[in-house]
């Protein structure tokens, strides 16, 4: 028994990386376990109809999110560590992405009759247009402030933040039930502004006591080629997750959109292992320049994430049909088959993170962009192709795209000879 609690716990915490990335998935899954009760609060107390709306709004706001982000998150994560005037960069991120997503939120709120059309009535509702550029500004602030706190590998604070937002997400709907759409919206946006709160006051007291928070353009400046490559490949990388519920609500209608987002929301947790094991994959190559650790960090994701996603999915099949019942009987009956499609699209899809990483850890700005656009255009193509068949082909459609764009990354790992199965070879940096 003592051995086999020695090998989890190396599993899990037995070097920097997987201790961080352990910690980034716990935090991830106490908001999911979170959003997914506060879900099944919505589903019962609110149509279909409604929630489809909510949350097609929610991904309008993370989709002008991105478009106005500049990449800058991603920036803070690289090079915060190791700047000179680490208060200042952190200072002028936060100004830049505030100024810019006051300036999105408003163009997209202007342009609801143009983009989507079924959502038009926003504009017309003082407190939802407000909700709307809310949610937009605190997306892009709150992906800064959690940038900041895995730079300086503090994924337990990323646990702390995630644990106060979670227990804001349950109370809160007891008081909002009874405001329909709007209460499901100014949720989201208060658990998003308490989120940035506390990662100011962290980061302030904790991490960079006692520094200058004067912003300057040239913080920002200095990294540019690489923020605009991030910008850019993120900006193409959020794109077919904003884009499907709205498709959906386009081609099904609302109920639809609804029946859908249920199981992507379950099937969340698997995108969760991959994105944190990047993310702390990352956060230890930050801390040098040699490419020989470089490789060795990311073939040691590779192998921790396929450990845990596996196990993961198969668990996931298991249980979504009874999870999904939870809802009720028509997101299960309508959700259960999508919800397998995505469990099997988690394996290409932790391919294409970590491959998204590795070039961003080797700074090829063009590859990035190249392959998130790739990626974006075929999961949306095939979502929009498939979307009219039903449900299950709208998820078929994601999983095939995701396939595909992991089968030119694999292509891309032999040839840098990054499998474990391969021996290494120096590259250049």
């Amino acid at each position: 028994m003592k051995n086999l609690l020695q090998k989890l716990s190396a599993q899990f915490t037995g070097n920097s990386l997987r201790k961080n990335s352990t910690l980034l998935i716990l935090s991830q899954a106490v908001s999911t376990v979170a959003g997914f009760l506060f879900w099944i609060i919505c589903a019962h107390a609110f149509r279909p109809a409604q929630i489809g709306f909510a949350t097609s709004l929610t991904s309008y706001a993370g989709l002008i999110a991105t478009f106005v982000s500049f990449g800058l998150a991603n920036t803070v994560i690289r090079f915060l560590p190791t700047s000179k005037r680490k208060g200042g960069l952190l200072a002028g991120s936060l100004l830049a992405v505030l100024a810019a997503s006051v300036a999105g939120g408003l163009i997209g709120l202007g342009g609801l009759h143009v983009f989507v059309p079924r959502l038009n009535f926003v504009s017309s509702s003082v407190s939802l247009s407000l909700l709307l550029i809310l949610l937009v500004i605190g997306t892009n602030l709150s992906a800064i402030m959690d940038s900041a706190l895995l730079a300086f590998r503090k994924a337990n604070l990323v646990l702390g933040k995630s644990a106060l937002v979670s227990a804001l997400r349950l109370i809160l709907p007891l008081f909002l039930v009874a405001y329909g759409l709007g209460g499901i919206m100014t949720v989201a946006a208060v658990v998003l502004w308490a989120g940035i709160a506390y990662s100011l006051v962290v980061v302030v007291r904790k991490l960079l006591p006692g520094e200058s928070y004067k912003p300057t353009l040239a913080d920002i400046t200095a990294h540019r080629s690489y923020a605009l490559s991030n910008y850019f490949g993120g900006m193409l990388g959020m794109l077919p997750g904003a884009l499907t519920p709205i498709i959906i609500l386009s081609k099904l209608g609302p109920a639809s959109a609804a029946y859908y987002y249920m199981p992507v929301q379950v099937a969340t947790f698997l995108g969760i292992l991959a994105s944190s094991v990047s993310q702390a994959l990352i956060s230890e190559t930050s801390q040098t320049d040699d490419v020989a650790a470089h490789r060795a960090h990311f073939q040691a994701a590779l192998r921790h994430l396929y450990h845990l996603l596996v196990p993961a999915a198969v668990f996931l099949i298991a249980v979504g049909w009874v999870v999904l019942r939870v809802y009720g009987p028509g997101y299960a009956a309508n959700g259960f088959g999508p919800l397998v499609v995505l469990a099997l699209a988690s394996f290409f899809t932790g391919i294409n993170w970590l491959g998204d990483t590795w070039l961003n850890i080797q700074k090829r700005h063009a590859a990035f962009m190249y392959m998130n656009a790739f990626n974006a255009l075929a999961v949306v193509a095939g979502v929009y192709l498939l979307a009219d068949k039903g449900l299950i082909y709208a998820a078929l459609g994601a999983l095939l795209g995701q396939a595909v764009s992991a089968a030119v990354y694999g292509a891309i790992f032999a040839r840098g000879q990054l499998l474990s199965f391969v021996s290494p070879r120096k590259t250049r940096s």
